[in-house]
């Protein structure tokens, strides 16, 4: 089954990118594209809905993000786009946990919403506060 990409991570080093927004490679959703090579990055359709993750100064994949950010061909994902990744990767988690039979380190979940007791409705306080621990999360 072919999955429709929707994410595009550019990036410098794809093992680095991976590891910080996923957990590693082999954890990276069937929907999102990591890409490194300028000529993929300059090759992008225009709206790309993309986030970089770069780890070096100067890099070629850098510069071709910078050429495609100030042409304004690429779309940056909004909270609510963030959210379903962040949904869909404490779904993925949940499922390992239960056919490990307990907590995996793959499995841990430090987002608030994994240790929110759901008969409790969220406060104000943590309204506010999800935006910037979502920033924290995809920096």
């Amino acid at each position: 089954m072919n999955t429709a990409i929707r994410f595009t991570v550019i990036t410098d080093n794809v093992d680095k990118a991976a590891r910080a927004m996923y957990g590693g490679a082999a954890d990276v959703p069937p929907f999102v594209r990591i890409v490194t090579e300028p000529r993929d990055i300059l090759d992008l359709p225009a709206g790309t809905m993309s986030m970089a993750r770069l780890f070096s100064r100067n890099s070629a994949a850098e510069v071709a993000f910078d050429v495609m950010r100030s042409r304004g061909m690429l779309a940056f994902p909004d909270a609510a786009f963030l959210d379903r990744i962040d949904n869909w990767l404490q779904r993925r988690d949940a499922a390992r946990l239960t056919r490990a039979g307990g907590v995996t380190e793959a499995s841990r979940c430090d987002a608030p919403a994994c240790h929110a007791d759901p008969a409790r409705p969220a406060t104000a306080e943590a309204k506010e506060d999800a935006p910037r621990q979502r920033a924290e999360r995809w920096k």
